[in-house]
């Protein structure tokens, strides 16, 4: 039995994670305080590998909670 969706692999992990860190961290429903975090796991080594948001202009310095509060 095959799934209806097509399973394709990603050119880059990191870029695909950030996208989604970005897409739900930008979810009116989601609470201001509600941490959003993205992993790589590497099937090759076992690797779990936390990826970084994209840096945002002048909140680099502020905790992911704090800068999710700054933009309501």
């Amino acid at each position: 039995m095959r799934p209806h969706w097509a399973p394709e692999p990603f050119p880059d992990p990191e870029a695909d994670a950030r996208q989604s860190i970005a897409r739900v961290e930008s979810d009116p429903f989601l609470l201001h305080s509600t941490a959003v975090r993205g992993f790589v796991y590497d099937v090759s080594t076992g690797e779990l590998r936390e990826v970084q948001r994209e840096k945002q202009p002048g909140l680099s310095a502020l905790p992911p909670t704090s800068r999710a509060s700054t933009k309501r």
